[in-house]
């Protein structure tokens, strides 16, 4: 199962450090004419020193949502034929033919290109009535949006929408806030405006999303040629 977290307005969740706020400093004119700086103390959209600095905190989240899943799998064993191809991994590992790390050997992957997040995970069922599962089958698992692509949501009490839940635990506790109008997942979601299609085992890029870097790529080789 494959899944898509956009978080939502996700840089002005983000506080800046006082020696920074000059990448934000605005000069305005008020009403009288008389002029002022405004800084804005939250970071701001655009420019690289935002994005750098927000897929910093990507990073962590997702850092923390690999855990989480170890944490998870641990409590709640994967079936026995995914243990099999786990420890077929780390053979592998041992013999040096993979890289070594749990990466390499996990049968889920949490990613994030600054305020996206892309999550793979498996969708064995786990029966789990404990609070926390309990708590987590209130998360919005975007089936109609999975639907619209031409994907199969995946099942409510699934592994993968448990770990889906838990990535959505860890973006909030980072003070995050996640836009579950975009959240999905099942056999295909549009992440980064890719349909990444897991039936098909195929990365398609939408025709909207083609147009648009077709324009573009023609603007740039225009303005190549011009210069």
């Amino acid at each position: 199962v494959i899944m898509g977290i956009d978080d939502s307005s996700a840089y002005c969740y983000v506080q800046q450090q006082r020696s920074e706020w000059w990448f934000n400093a605005f000069l305005a004119r008020r009403p009288d004419r008389t002029a002022v700086v405004g800084y804005l103390t939250r970071m701001g959209f655009g420019g690289a020193h935002s994005t750098q600095c927000y897929q910093g905190i990507g990073t962590v989240a997702t850092q923390a949502m690999r855990k989480r899943f170890r944490e998870f799998d641990a409590a709640h064993p994967l079936p026995e034929g995914i243990q099999q191809w786990v420890a077929s991994r780390k053979k592998l590992q041992e013999l040096g033919q993979i890289p070594a790390g749990p990466e390499q050997s996990a049968p889920d992957f949490a990613s994030s290109f600054v305020d996206d997040t892309q999550i793979v995970a498996t969708s064995d069922v786990v029966q789990c009535t404990a609070p926390c599962c309990e708590a987590r089958r209130a998360v919005h698992l975007g089936a109609e949006a999975t639907r619209a692509v031409g994907g199969v949501p995946m099942h409510r009490d699934s592994r993968a929408a448990r770990k889906l839940a838990i990535a959505v635990e860890v973006k909030t506790e980072l003070g995050l806030l996640v836009a579950q109008e975009k959240t999905e997942g099942g056999s295909a979601a549009v992440s980064l405006g890719l349909l990444l299609d897991v039936a098909r085992d195929r990365i398609r890029c939408p025709v909207g999303k083609r147009a648009i870097m077709l324009e573009d790529i023609d603007a740039q080789a225009a303005a190549i040629q011009a210069a």
